[in-house]
Protein backbone atom coordinates (compact mmCIF):
# COMPACT_ATOMS: atom_id res chain seq x y z
CA UNK A 1 0.00 0.00 0.00
CA UNK A 2 3.01 2.67 0.83
CA UNK A 3 4.63 1.57 -2.27
CA UNK A 4 1.17 2.41 -4.48
CA UNK A 5 0.81 5.93 -2.03
CA UNK A 6 4.36 6.91 -3.07
CA UNK A 7 3.95 5.99 -6.92
CA UNK A 8 0.55 7.72 -6.53
CA UNK A 9 2.09 10.92 -5.19
CA UNK A 10 5.23 10.58 -7.80
CA UNK A 11 2.99 10.23 -10.83
CA UNK A 12 0.68 13.35 -9.53
CA UNK A 13 3.57 15.78 -9.54
CA UNK A 14 5.39 14.24 -12.53
CA UNK A 15 1.65 15.34 -14.49
CA UNK A 16 1.29 18.57 -12.91
CA UNK A 17 4.27 19.74 -14.27
CA UNK A 18 3.31 18.53 -17.71
CA UNK A 19 -0.35 20.24 -17.51
CA UNK A 20 0.24 23.43 -19.76
CA UNK A 21 -3.29 24.80 -17.59
CA UNK A 22 -1.85 26.42 -14.32
CA UNK A 23 -5.20 25.53 -12.27
CA UNK A 24 -5.16 22.24 -13.27
CA UNK A 25 -1.36 21.56 -12.74
CA UNK A 26 -1.54 23.75 -9.28
CA UNK A 27 -5.08 21.55 -8.60
CA UNK A 28 -2.55 18.15 -9.32
CA UNK A 29 0.10 19.25 -7.29
CA UNK A 30 -2.06 20.27 -3.98
CA UNK A 31 -3.69 16.51 -4.30
CA UNK A 32 -0.38 14.88 -4.70
CA UNK A 33 0.96 16.74 -1.46
CA UNK A 34 -1.88 16.09 0.29
CA UNK A 35 -1.86 12.80 -0.52
CA UNK A 36 1.84 12.29 0.86
CA UNK A 37 0.92 14.49 4.11
CA UNK A 38 -1.81 11.81 4.67
CA UNK A 39 0.80 9.11 4.34
CA UNK A 40 2.82 10.20 6.73
CA UNK A 41 0.07 10.63 9.11
CA UNK A 42 -0.81 7.73 8.76
CA UNK A 43 2.04 5.91 8.98
CA UNK A 44 3.12 8.27 12.12
CA UNK A 45 -0.30 6.84 13.71
CA UNK A 46 0.12 3.26 12.79
CA UNK A 47 3.97 3.21 14.71
CA UNK A 48 2.33 4.80 17.81
CA UNK A 49 -0.13 2.03 17.98
CA UNK A 50 2.34 -0.48 17.59
CA UNK A 51 4.47 1.03 20.29
CA UNK A 52 1.50 1.51 22.46
CA UNK A 53 0.33 -2.72 21.57
CA UNK A 54 3.86 -3.42 22.68
CA UNK A 55 4.18 -2.01 25.86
Amino acid sequence: MINKTKELVAAGHALAKDLHCAESAALVRELATQLDVQRVRADTLATKLRQGAAQ
